[in-house]
């Protein structure tokens, strides 16, 4: 019986001391007093402005991939031109999505050029066909003004922006400040 007693009385001194040893700061953060990570967010105007920035590394990338291979050494220059002659309006998105990824990473200075890098590698390791640079020239080329551009951004890269940076809560909740 004493044994017993004694047993038992060891198992709940090893209970209780486990229990005491969570609520030791030396022993981690305890219960339920983790702070919560403050999730990345934009508003409609910045996630626009990264879909049109993502847009044109892309079709950058594609230009360089296809003169690189020699299979349409024009898409590049259209896009370049392009580029230039909406030159305003890019810089204006640029510095939109610049100052959101700042307020969104402000530990980290470079986040836009390692964004661009990640973008850059992962359409890299992707194989192109040979269409995919025609295709291309057709869509650059087709760009009769800015807003041409807008709207392929928005249909090809706005829902995955969407799904990396969700809209922000705001006090009137209609997503911008």
């Amino acid at each position: 019986m004493r044994s017993r007693v004694a047993i038992l009385f060891s198992l709940l001194l090893a209970v209780a001391g486990d229990a005491l040893a969570q609520q030791d700061p030396a022993f981690g953060l305890g219960p339920g007093s983790r702070p919560k990570r403050v999730l990345p967010c934009m508003d409609d105007r910045e996630q626009k402005a990264e879909a049109l920035i993502r847009t044109g590394i892309i079709l950058r990338e594609i230009g360089r991939e296809c003169q690189r291979r020699r299979v349409d050494v024009t898409l590049l220059p259209a896009w370049q031109a392009f580029d230039q002659a909406n030159a305003e309006q890019i810089q204006a998105a640029a510095r939109l999505r610049g100052e959101a990824l700042e307020r969104n990473y402000p530990d980290i200075p470079d986040i836009a050029l390692r964004l661009d890098s990640r973008l850059i590698a992962s359409t890299g390791l992707q194989r192109m066909a040979n269409e995919e640079c025609h295709v291309a020239n057709r869509l650059v080329s087709g760009f009769a003004e800015y807003n041409d551009f807008v709207l392929h951004a928005q249909r090809t890269e706005l829902g995955r922006v969407k799904n990396t940076y969700p809209r922000c809560r705001t006090r009137n909740d209609r997503g911008d400040r």
